[in-house]
């Protein structure tokens, strides 16, 4: 009789570990979905670059290439292939920056012709509630025509600052920008703004007065960016 009761008592008490075990696990899995939605509305929040826009300091969908005829290697901008286009381009060829030979593309025969998804990055979500934001930020934002599109550009222009491009540079100004036929460097308080990590020029544009609590974005790669 003790035996059976004794063995009656080891089976009750597996059965209470067991039901610990994955009440334990449940909760664990609950408390980090609760972390990570807490996590993503007030921290931070992780974004895949999607287009070539502030390539090369962020690398959107990409194919990796090398220059048929003089072996450059370099990345070709593929965001036309991205997934939530509704009806995706295939880039089948690419001209070489270097050389500015075009070649066809054969993703069948090189692997590397292939997409590759764009960089991931972080954003921090509580940064501009301790500070202002400051020229030259990479930030993510809402498409302003279209608020479920989130836009990742470089901060260039300061609210009550004037701004616009020549001769594929870009200037800012603390006050007016250039009268017509005036030069950026002989006006007032203008100046050319110093920018290493942009890749291609900017089309002539302003000069633009940025309203007070506006800020002017812009992507690295001014070639390929809708700014």
């Amino acid at each position: 009789g003790g035996g059976s009761g004794s063995s009656k008592n080891s089976s009750q008490q597996a059965l209470m570990e067991s039901a610990n075990a994955g009440r334990e696990t449940i909760e664990s899995v609950v408390i980090a979905i609760i972390l990570a939605f807490l996590f993503r509305s007030f921290i931070g929040e992780a974004f895949v670059i999607p287009t070539g826009s502030m390539a090369p300091t962020l690398r959107g969908n990409h194919k990796d290439v090398v220059c048929e005829k003089c072996k450059y290697s370099y990345q070709a901008n593929a965001s036309s292939e991205n997934d939530d286009h509704w009806s995706p381009d295939l880039v089948v060829a690419t001209t070489c920056p270097l050389c500015r030979y075009t070649m066809m593309l054969d993703w069948d025969k090189n692997a590397n012709q292939n997409s590759f998804t764009g960089d991931r990055i972080l954003v921090s979500k509580f940064a501009y509630d301790i500070q202002e934001p400051r020229r030259w930020d990479v930030i993510v934002f809402k498409y302003p025509n279209n608020a479920k599109q989130n836009y990742i550009k470089r901060l260039i222009g300061l609210p009550g600052e004037t701004i616009g491009a020549t001769g594929g540079h870009v200037y800012v100004c603390s006050g007016r920008g250039p009268k017509d036929g005036a030069s950026v460097k002989a006006t007032p308080g203008c100046a050319f703004l110093d920018e290493p990590f942009v890749s291609s020029p900017q089309d002539d544009f302003g000069p633009t007065r940025i309203p007070q609590g506006r800020y002017f974005m812009m992507g690295d790669n001014r070639a390929d960016s809708d700014d």
